[in-house]
């Protein structure tokens, strides 16, 4: 594991844990957002700072079945993932 915390991408981030193939596609992150779920067995938390840049992803093991079944759209908790706002940017 690298000493990099910080990513320009989602992508770059998830790939940094090896989650890419864990994360839902067309599931995004909007500034100041954390987005948290259970996918593969796995419960995933990313956050997104104000300037666009993701952390590194917290994740450990979870018997949690996935969370993400679809339907998620930007800001708008559907139930099936854990979105948090932080109080900054534009959550609708």
């Amino acid at each position: 594991m690298s000493g990099q915390n910080w990513f320009p991408t989602l992508n770059d981030a998830l790939a940094a844990e090896g989650l890419v193939d864990r994360w839902p596609l067309g599931l995004n992150i909007a500034y100041g957002q954390t987005v948290s779920l259970a996918s593969g067995g796995r419960w995933i938390s990313v956050y997104r700072d104000t300037e666009g840049r993701y952390e590194r992803p917290v994740h450990y093991a979870t018997l949690i079945p996935d969370t993400h079944t679809g339907g998620w759209e930007r800001g708008v908790d559907t139930g099936n993932e854990s979105v948090h706002d932080n109080g900054v940017g534009d959550s609708q």
